[in-house]
């Protein structure tokens, strides 16, 4: 390679760096953690399922809903999802009156990361508790979730929540994380 080429190629890359470090600056994004170091789960963040497992188990659907911004959304495993705290409030309350009431709601984040300062994407487990069974007994339930948060006006809400049950546990496979 010639040495014109060199300083062409080395501009380039200089450039391209530039160019990402200006896109993280301005969105406020962070370079990715390492793989071998999570980054520490922040009180307020964790705060946000607390606040969610109370509520379930006060089968407190408007507290439920309160979680969410006005055009947040929840797909539960079936597929379905509902749009708004007043849809989702509804919902929680029909589960609570189909046996849901008095079950016990846990969650816990395995994996998390900011997308910028005031967004975050938490993976992690979820279960219930206690569900009655039709004949007796009970059974519980547990799947994975994914929820996307937003920071409003200081306090970390839900803007879209994913939840499945075919899968138990979150297990990387690999990540492209440096």
């Amino acid at each position: 390679m010639s040495n014109r080429s060199r300083s062409s190629t080395t501009r380039f890359a200089n450039s391209a760096r530039l160019i990402a470090a200006t896109f993280l600056l301005m969105t406020g994004a962070q370079w990715p953690a390492q793989a071998d170091e999570p980054p520490q789960v922040p009180a307020a963040i964790r705060n946000v399922i607390a606040t969610y497992e109370a509520a379930w188990d006060r089968s407190d659907s408007s507290a439920l809903a309160a979680q969410y911004v006005p055009d947040g959304d929840l797909m539960i495993p079936t597929g379905e999802v509902f749009s708004g705290p007043q849809t989702i409030a509804a919902f929680y309350t029909s589960v609570f009156k189909r046996g849901y009431s008095g079950t016990h709601g846990v969650g816990s984040i395995d994996r998390f990361r900011y997308l910028s300062s005031n967004m975050a994407v938490v993976d992690g487990t979820w279960g219930i508790l206690g569900v009655p069974n039709v004949d007796k007994g009970s059974h519980d339930e547990r799947g994975l979730f994914t929820a996307f948060l937003v920071n409003v006006d200081g306090n970390w809400r839900i803007a879209g929540l994913r939840e499945q049950s075919s899968g138990k546990k979150i297990n990387v496979v690999a990540s492209s994380r440096p």
